[in-house]
């Protein structure tokens, strides 16, 4: 009898996660034959969320760090595993300045594979231009041990053990951190318990995000055991994190949206007077504004990734589609370039249009600001952004964003710089860009206002001088 109720429970829990994988878009309520007609929605989501939390909290795993014994310098300067930091300290130490920081990234560009992390270069490369001088590690364990360079930053790839060296030969004024990891605070745990260099964390979204954000990816019952179980180990760390003594010295966001909706994801709260909000950078000399002629307003450009559903490229395909079958049709032309698992969605609709181009592959920022210059708008719907780089690199550049009023957007685009539709509406996006096309001046309103709007809260000023002044020891704001 046991054994038949086991059973029974396990269909109805693979019926239930049936249901919802099935309508996970739609986020229904469970039917009542899978819990009683005596429980009301309220009383069960209550339930299992009180329950979820005492699990969480009697299964956190309290084992101490495990320490690395730190190398003397000694060791670091004589021993065969330590080669390699050696290699790369013997070039740096030719560098001059005072002040000498350490930036830990979980991916870095490499010719051939520039998409990695891209952003976190153009913040080194900002940084060196300011003068500064800047150690770049590549923290990864499944990584490649080598050094190499990369647009004139010379990069050591590696894990602890390459970290670890490398603090006990080189002293920092800072470290920071970007997509912060359990690896990365295993050794810095142990190194700041005995010095104190400040840390500065960065926290994008992927690596401090729950599960149900990202439920537009999930495809099977694995997807969605893989997708708790991680979000159940990154709220632990995250827990862990925030509650040491030897805690970040500095939590970076890109925006406020993402700040709150970290803490509560992750369940934690950022201690006072630990936060800051700063956006990316967006380069307003690369991306710079040139005045929209009149017929640049059928000119429509796609530039980003479609390796995620919540950059909405079926979305996307749904607005280009109602735009080429409008009344404006005849005169709209279109530029999708990019890659990932869903750009094939714009192949499959378009491949046969003459008045769309279509290049898979990986951009160059230069290239894609050739690409801004002969277009007027820029179509970057979305279902998830914590900021949104390539919309305002584009706004930078003076292209319109067409985009959803969801997640951080609004802080970043309003209807005066963009056009801006409710969530998943397609249908509006493509009527309001429709009414931009009818009206050229408020198209070239609209086309600076955007410019301004990114170069106002995103620019140098705003960005990367802040983050320098924290790296020097500005306290948090």
């Amino acid at each position: 009898m046991a054994e038949r109720r086991g059973i029974d429970y396990r269909r109805r829990r693979n019926t239930i996660l049936r249901i919802i994988l099935e309508r996970t878009l739609g986020l229904p309520l469970i039917p009542k034959e899978f819990f009683g007609s005596h429980w009301s929605q309220e009383e069960l989501l209550t339930a299992l969320y009180l329950e979820n939390v005492h699990l969480r909290k009697n299964t956190i795993d309290n084992t101490p760090l495990v320490a690395l014994k730190p190398p003397s310098v000694a060791q670091v300067s004589d021993e065969p595993e330590y080669q390699i930091v050696r290699e790369f300290l013997k070039h740096h130490s030719r560098r001059t300045g005072a002040n000498r920081h350490l930036v830990l990234t979980n991916d870095y560009p490499d010719y051939g594979k520039e998409y990695g992390n891209g952003f976190v270069h153009r913040r080194i490369r900002a940084y060196m231009d300011a003068g500064l001088t800047i150690d770049v590690m590549l923290f990864n364990k499944r990584a490649a041990r080598r050094v190499y360079e990369f647009d004139r930053v010379r990069v050591l790839s590696g894990g602890a053990h390459e970290l670890n060296g490398l603090l006990a030969a080189q002293a920092y004024n800072s470290i920071s951190a970007h997509f912060f990891n359990r690896e990365m605070w295993n050794t810095l745990y142990h190194h700041r318990r005995s010095c104190l260099t400040p840390l500065h964390v960065y926290v994008h979204g992927y690596d401090a995000r729950h599960w149900m954000r990202r439920r537009h990816d999930i495809q099977s019952h694995g997807d969605l055991r893989n997708a708790i179980e991680r979000s159940n180990s990154l709220r632990e760390f995250w827990t862990e994190l925030a509650t040491s003594i030897y805690r970040p010295d500095s939590f970076i966001f890109v925006s406020q949206y993402w700040r709150e909706l970290m803490q509560q994801d992750m369940d934690i709260d950022i201690p006072h007077g630990h936060g800051r909000v700063i956006h990316n950078f967006i380069d307003g000399d690369l991306f710079k504004y040139q005045k929209k002629e009149p017929q640049q307003r059928f000119r429509i450009l796609w530039a980003r990734s479609a390796t995620s559903r919540h950059y909405g490229a079926d979305i996307g395909v749904d607005v280009l589609r109602k735009l080429l079958d409008s009344r404006h049709g005849p005169r709209v032309e279109a530029t999708v370039v990019g890659d990932g698992q869903y750009f094939d969605l714009f192949e499959a609709a378009f491949k046969d249009d003459p008045r769309v181009s279509i290049s898979r592959g990986f951009v160059t920022q230069d290239r894609v600001a050739d690409l801004h210059k002969s277009h007027g708008f820029f179509l970057v719907p979305t279902r998830l952004d914590t900021q949104g780089v390539s919309r305002d690199e584009a706004m930078s550049s003076g292209l319109v964003p067409i985009t959803n009023a969801v997640a951080a957007v609004p802080e970043f685009v309003d209807n005066e710089c963009g056009v801006v539709a409710p969530s998943e509406d397609a249908s509006s996006m493509a009527e309001r860009t429709l009414k931009l096309m009818d009206d050229p001046d408020q198209f070239s309103a609209k086309s600076l206002a955007a410019s301004l709007r990114v170069r106002s809260q995103s620019g140098r000023t705003f960005t990367i001088d802040r983050e320098i002044a924290m790296m020097e020891g500005a306290s948090v704001e």
